[in-house]
């Protein structure tokens, strides 16, 4: 992993959450007849900056980790989530929004260690968050 190229996404993603929560901040002092949908906003504004939370968390420990492989079942995870944000972000109006490509790396056989069960918890967590997020956003944005 390129740490330069993580330090900036990581970056990106604090000015973007930063941007949000200050959007969220001027909208509420608009006149009441003027806001739409508050309480989803507000819930759009801390799933997303948990959302961030839990990769930062997650990068950071796999960081510390050395040797682990995805198994097919973090890779399907991980593709399920990176499907379901580009559905949401297409939802939201940007047409231009490609697909990342998730690339599997070399299947090999290893043992279930708690190091693999983690990463597998810790995506099933950000996976169901990113769920919520889609609800949300189908519910009312």
């Amino acid at each position: 992993m390129d740490i330069t190229a993580y330090k900036l996404a990581r970056k990106d993603v604090y000015v973007n959450s930063a941007n949000l929560g200050s959007a969220f901040q001027r909208m509420l002092s608009e006149p009441k007849n003027k806001q739409k949908n508050t309480k989803d906003i507000h819930k759009f504004v801390v799933l997303n900056h948990m959302l961030s939370s839990y990769i930062a968390t997650l990068i950071t420990n796999l960081q510390y980790v050395e040797n682990i492989v995805p198994n097919g079942a973090n890779i399907k995870s991980i593709r399920k989530s990176a499907y379901t944000l580009g559905e949401i972000i297409r939802k939201m109006g940007d047409k231009d929004f490609k697909d990342a490509e998730i690339n599997a790396p070399e299947e090999r056989t290893e043992a279930h260690t708690s190091d693999t069960g983690l990463l597998y918890e810790q995506l099933e967590l950000i996976n169901k968050l990113i769920l919520d997020i889609q609800k949300l956003t189908q519910n009312s944005l």
